[in-house]
Order: C-alpha cells, then structure tokens, then sequence
C-alpha cells in the first residue's frame, strides 16, 4: 500500500470572525464535520486528550474542548509569493485542512467571494539572496504591498546583491503623496494636496527634449553660484524688465542697439570714440549741440590745446574777434 500523505484536506470552512489584521489565525466552522440533532446544530462541548506526532515530526499531547468551531492557522497553497495571509470575512468560505489526527488545522482560499471581501492588506516578495540557509526578508527582497486597509500600494527593490542603490516607490492615497526614492537621498514627490511636485537631485538634472514649455504665474531660479544660458538666439518678451546686480553688470558684444528713450541715473564713463547723431543737451552745463553747431552757456575751461578750424568769435573776453 502507498503511503499516503498526512496532510489531507478536511472540510470546507466558513468564516466566523473577521481575521485580526495582525494574525494568520482565524476561527471557522467546518461545514463537511457537523453533529447534527433534533433542533439545529449542536453547541455541546467535550474535552478530547490524545498524543500524536505533530507536522514537525514532534510527539506533543492535544487537550482540547470540541464544539462547532475550530481554529487554523494560513498555509500558503503551492509556496507562491504571497508572504500574508488574505484578509477574509466573516461567512467567507476557505479550504480546510489537517495535519494527521491531531488538532492542528491550516486553511487557505478556494473561492472569489467579491461580495464578501472588504479592506485587504497584502505583500507579495520575491527573494534577492544568493546565499542558502540565509533568510529572506525585507532587506533581501523585491517586495509589494498593496493596502486598501492602510490606503497605499509600495515598491521596494534592495541592494543586497550587488546593486547600486534601493529604491522605494509609493503611492500613498491617504495623504495624497506620490514618490519615488533611492537610498542617496534623491527623490521625486507629487502632493495632490497641494499641487506640488518636488525634486531633489544630489548632483545634477539633465532635460533632452526638442521643445520645453512652462506655462504659469511666475518662475523663480535660485542658484548659489551661477546661472548659464548657451543658446544661438534669446528673446525675452515681456512689458518691464529689470536687472538688480548689486556689484556689476557686463555686456559683451559687437553690436549693441538701445532702441527707445534711455535714461542714465550715475556717472558715465566711454573709452572710445563716440559718434552722436542728433541733437545733444547738457542740461546742467548749458551744452547743446546740434546738427549744424554746438552752443554752450557758462564757463569753460579748457586744460591743454585746442585746434578750432573756422571763426570764434571771443565778444567780452577783451580779446579781437579771430
């Protein structure tokens, strides 16, 4: 005769207590094992004493009170990823099974009862450790959970094997948050709340695209040390404009064109010629010159030569008309 496994399935289970959040274990009442009297189910209790071998091989001593109910404990059918237990309901139906005679009970999922099943908390990991012996947890693990009880879904990736860094993606519904961080410190944050996104890069951020558009209210650059701009062509189209340097402006080029009124507030220094085409007014000094001459009203000193080609006319300096 072949040997026949001891762990065998038991009944059908129907769930009577929610399962804790926090625990495997719940209590269920076995619909295929039912003592059936004149008037219903039976709530009789009796206590049952016996020794056995337990599914670790173990010899232990079971003493027990037997009614309609029994506990068990999650066991995850075909050793898949799922590292928790489901989170079933009270009347949900589950698989039982049992370990030989004794009274060890394990349970799992057979059936997709969506009008039953609530807020689940759930986490599926997939090992990244090459040791053998070594046990897998959450920092040797590529793991997900998905919790519509806690309101988040969370990606995490370790670097347990070699790679560069960890990374943890969450979306977190109940605060609004979005993010996506490496173990360095560098993140991107979404804040629904606040229609803010955030983006912290330890070293540096590189943009490639054809064509970059903002559109908004106002654009602030804060740079510590320097701000540069290497284009062939820049156009700013705007109603008032302002530079506030607050040791010195420079502007290098060939060419430069001031197309409109231009007002001066401060000393004005030109190295180099300066060729004036129009009419010139010195308001302080009395100074005009215009297209045909140059008329001046005050003092003058003159400190050095002057070459005058055409007539002066010197009228109360006591001197002849030249």
């Amino acid at each position: 005769m072949e040997a026949q496994s001891k762990l065998k399935i038991f009944s059908l289970g129907i769930v009577v207590k929610d399962k804790p959040s926090d625990s495997n274990i719940i209590t269920v009442y076995p619909v295929e094992h039912i003592s059936l009297v004149e008037g219903g189910l039976s709530q009789q209790e009796e206590t049952i004493s016996t020794t056995t071998d337990n599914i670790s091989r173990d010899s232990v001593q079971i003493e027990a009170k037997k009614d309609t109910n029994i506990t068990a404990k999650w066991i995850s059918l075909g050793g898949g990823n799922q590292v928790t237990p489901p989170d079933v309901y009270a009347n949900e139906t589950v698989l039982l099974f049992r370990y030989e005679d004794t009274g060890e009970y394990y349970w799992t999922t057979i059936f997709v009862e969506p009008d039953l099943r609530r807020l689940e908390h759930v986490t599926y990991a997939y090992s990244n450790e090459r040791e053998y012996g070594k046990r897998v947890g959450k920092d040797n693990s590529y793991w997900l959970t998905v919790s519509t009880r806690d309101k988040y879904i969370h990606l995490h990736t370790s670097d347990n094997d070699g790679e560069a860094t960890q990374y943890d993606f969450k979306i977190d519904t109940k605060k609004g948050i979005v993010y996506l961080k490496d173990k360095v410190g560098n993140y991107i944050q979404l804040e629904s709340n606040k229609s803010l996104l955030t983006c912290n890069i330890k070293e540096k951020t590189v943009i490639q695209c054809p064509v970059i558009e903002t559109h908004g209210n106002e654009v602030i650059i804060n740079a510590k040390s320097s701000v540069t701009i290497n284009t062939n062509n820049a156009t700013v189209n705007t109603s008032t404009a302002a530079v506030n340097a607050t040791s010195s402006a420079t502007i290098v080029s060939p060419t430069i064109t001031l197309d409109g009124n231009t007002t001066i507030t401060g000393n004005m220094v030109v190295n180099g010629t300066s060729n004036l085409k129009g009419a010139v007014t010195m308001v302080n000094g009395k100074a005009t010159v215009g297209a045909s001459g140059m008329a001046v009203s005050g003092d003058v000193s003159i400190n050095g030569s002057a070459n005058i080609s055409g007539n002066m006319n010197a009228g109360n300096c006591g001197c002849p008309n030249l």
